[in-house]
């Protein structure tokens, strides 16, 4: 009898872990469908949350601090070295960083999960980035409220407020951007 009483004690436990499971790898399989098909994506508006102050390695071995962003409309592109969608996103970066860096604009690209400052150099190199690449990290993820999936790039206004946060791919994702670029650089700082 005994035995039986903690059976069934036990089962609602068990079933708990057993949804918890299943949670974590429908959210494991998302992350993977935002990355690996690169057609998944959506875009959210912010609550006008401050950039969180950060002071990283970059590329080319020097320091970029949050700091040389006050005033600018800034781009934040979260991306791997690893991520085909994230690739294919970069020549667009570097067109609107190259159309618009004169009137306030900056991108920033921020590597995570892609290794050292040494295994990314060469990447940058190669795929031929115009713009500033910094080594991320655990706190500067977190302060930007996360990273569910790749790319995940966010849109800073000159007050230095997370104005909107764009998760995935799409081929309409840069031209929204853009706009909302636009609408930025127009306000006042």
């Amino acid at each position: 009898m005994q035995v039986v009483k903690q059976q069934e004690k036990s089962s609602p436990r068990i079933s708990q872990l057993v949804a918890l499971r299943l949670v974590r790898y429908l959210l494991a399989a998302c992350c993977v469908l935002v990355c690996g098909t690169g057609f998944l994506q959506f875009a959210v508006a912010q609550a006008l949350q401050p950039v969180p102050a950060f002071d990283l390695e970059s590329a080319d071995g020097s320091h970029f601090t949050s700091k040389a962003l006050e005033g600018k409309v800034v781009l934040v592109d979260f991306w791997a070295t690893w991520c085909s969608p994230c690739i294919a996103e970069i020549p667009g970066w570097n067109e609107l960083y190259r159309r618009y860096q004169e009137k306030g604009f900056v991108v920033l690209g921020v590597t995570i999960r892609s290794g050292w400052t040494s295994d990314i150099k060469p990447d940058v190199g190669k795929l031929k980035i115009a713009y500033p690449v910094v080594i991320g990290n655990d706190k500067v993820e977190k302060g930007f409220g996360g990273i569910w999936g790749f790319p995940t790039t966010f849109l800073v206004n000159r007050k230095g407020q997370i104005y909107k946060k764009y998760i995935g791919m799409d081929p309409k994702k840069q031209a929204g951007i853009e706009v909302d670029i636009q609408k930025l650089l127009a306000e006042k700082p």
